[in-house]
């Protein structure tokens, strides 16, 4: 089942950030939320955690809450436009941020 408070399906802007993973300013552990080994070649995007768990649940904060968001949201993929240029790119859900 989807999460209650969780994407609308509709098209979405502002969903994710841009951050390296390879570089110890924004890099926690070598993974993101969705456990998956993160670097900057992982055709991966971080949408708004927000959008994925309505009590921001992470495995320390909501163990069930976050295992449910992962399950649902992890590894699906989402055409992104940069709207600077046009260009796409076929990228999964592999981190969030918030």
């Amino acid at each position: 089942n989807q999460p209650t408070g969780a994407f609308t399906g509709k098209p979405e802007t502002g969903t994710g950030p841009w951050y390296s993973p390879e570089t110890d300013d924004d890099n926690a552990s070598n993974r993101g939320w969705c456990g998956y080994p993160t670097s900057n070649d992982n055709p991966i995007f971080a949408p708004s955690l927000s959008r994925m768990s309505p009590d921001n649940a992470t495995y320390a904060t909501d163990p069930a809450g976050w295992h449910q968001a992962t399950c649902y949201y992890c590894g699906l993929e989402a055409n992104i436009t940069n709207p600077s240029n046009g260009v796409t790119a076929l990228l999964y859900i592999g981190d969030v941020f918030d």
